[in-house]
């Protein structure tokens, strides 16, 4: 309720004092219906020699729209400028009627219950009759009277603030009016998201850690689906079998615990490969991508002489053989008989008799049987097409009769070294046997011999003589 001052706009001297008295409710951040009722008392100048009292008394239907709407000023700032008007039943002048009202003005908040107020505003008035004395005779004339007003007053809110969703923020001031039962909010009525993840604290499993909404804001900082509570690596992406740990190289073995962690690897060398499956892994095999043995450091022994593959220079060496520090199989008498197979190493033999010698009542010489012999090119052992011809004879009668041996000779001619020609004169022996085996015929039906130059007493030859020299013997026995 309040008072003031109005004047009347048709009559230039008409001022008074209003009465004011309203009852407002609250509809919105926005706006306030208010039933407004004015009385008032004026006094007029109708004449130069006579006053008059005028009253009214108006009750009007106002909206009110508050600028402290949260959109221009902030809901609860202590200065509330609004602009109100609407409709209104007047009584002035001994007539009745509609009118209308409007105007501005501000309330200044002393509590959350107690304001000050002051408002201006224009009042429209309504056609009436005025009642003048005119030397003695009191005449009615028509008027129309329209106001300006300003009054001051108090307002008290008596009753309880809205507060539709009942978080303890009146709906004038909660700016999340919607806000989910049992939420805590903030003095904004808003929901309280200590962490800032947009997440309220009501749902927030993590409320003191900025997390996301697929986690019920829990954060996962590296991203791997495992909220970083329950995961052992938080910083680095892993795997739900190791709770969150990485396992980089996939082989089941988790980083922290794999000693080759980029390559795959088993267990049994904690991680690191063993890429030939010797039992060796890759990182202690000195031949990784070959099977191999523990005591070469993973690398083979083919031949099992004891030389390792990669330090063999024979890698072929017949099995008991005796080799020498480069693996190649040792012959101590020179009969093609390695020792550790040779039962005579210090005598030559032949291979049908073990490397011994031949026992002469033991064997029966093919004399009467000539094949053909086989010939070289000069510092060659290669077995030509045609020596390949010259022994169909040979390799015939070695498949027809499986007690017949032979013993093979090897040749060189006169020229060069002789131990060097001796040496050609075996791989001359040696590549016939090859072929022979090639054909199906049993290594152990064959005895070989290098005899070098020992094919001639003369000391000079011809072309044709030299020829004849590089060549290879063989001889048939039972």
């Amino acid at each position: 309720m309040g008072g003031g001052y109005y004047h009347n706009l048709a009559v230039s001297d008409a001022n008074g004092l209003i009465g004011e008295a309203y009852l407002s409710r609250y509809l919105s951040p926005t706006f306030d219906l208010m039933a407004n009722l004015n009385l008032g008392y004026t006094f007029s100048s109708l004449s130069s020699n006579e006053k008059a009292n005028a009253d009214l008394g108006n009750l009007f239907l106002n909206l009110r729209y508050k600028l402290n709407n949260g959109k221009i000023l902030p809901v609860d700032n202590k200065l509330q400028p609004f602009i109100y008007a609407g409709p209104g039943y007047l009584s002035d002048n001994k007539k009745t009627g509609l009118n209308f009202d409007a105007g501005v003005g501000a309330k200044y908040m002393l509590s959350k219950s107690w304001s000050l107020f002051a408002e201006a505003g224009y009042i429209q008035g309504i056609d009436g009759l005025r009642s003048v004395d005119k030397n003695g005779v009191i005449v009615e004339e028509s008027c129309h009277d329209d106001f300006f007003k300003a009054a001051i007053g108090i307002e008290w809110a008596f009753s309880a603030k809205i507060d539709k969703d009942k978080d303890g923020v009146a709906d004038f001031k909660d700016k999340c009016p919607n806000t989910p039962k049992g939420t805590k909010v903030d003095k904004t009525g808003c929901p309280i998201d200590s962490d800032g993840d947009g997440i309220a604290d009501s749902d927030d499993k993590c409320p003191k850690v900025k997390g996301l909404i697929a986690f019920n804001g829990c954060p996962d900082t590296d991203g791997d689906g495992i909220i970083d509570g329950e995961d052992d690596c938080p910083d680095v992406k892993g795997t739900l079998a190791f709770k969150g740990c990485p396992d980089t190289d996939g082989d089941g073995i988790m980083d922290s615990k794999d000693d080759c962690p980029t390559v795959k690897g088993v267990k049994e060398f904690k991680g690191c490969p063993d890429t030939d499956g010797d039992g060796i892994a890759d990182k202690e095999d000195e031949c990784p991508t070959v099977f191999g043995i523990k005591a070469f450091n993973g690398c083979p022994d083919s031949d099992e002489d004891g030389v390792a593959d990669k330090s063999d220079a024979c890698p072929n060496t017949p099995k008991d053989a005796k080799v020498d520090a480069k693996g190649c199989p040792i012959d101590s008498d020179g009969d093609g008989i390695f020792d550790g197979i040779d039962k005579c190493p210090d005598v030559k033999g032949v291979l049908a008799n073990k490397g011994c010698p031949l026992e002469e009542s033991k064997v029966k010489w093919l004399k009467d049987i000539k094949v053909n012999s086989i010939f070289f090119a000069t510092n060659s052992s290669e077995i030509t097409t045609d020596s390949k011809q010259r022994m169909e004879k040979l390799l015939r009668l070695m498949e027809n009769n499986a007690d017949y041996n032979v013993n093979i000779f090897g040749f060189a001619d006169q020229r060069g070294n002789p131990d060097a020609n001796k040496a050609l004169s075996m791989r001359r022996a040696k590549a016939a046997v090859q072929y022979l085996i090639s054909k199906g015929i049993a290594e152990s039906r064959f005895s070989t011999e290098a005899l070098g130059e020992e094919n001639t007493n003369k000391a000079s030859l011809t072309e044709e003589e030299l020829q004849n020299s590089r060549r290879v013997d063989f001889n048939l026995y039972k």
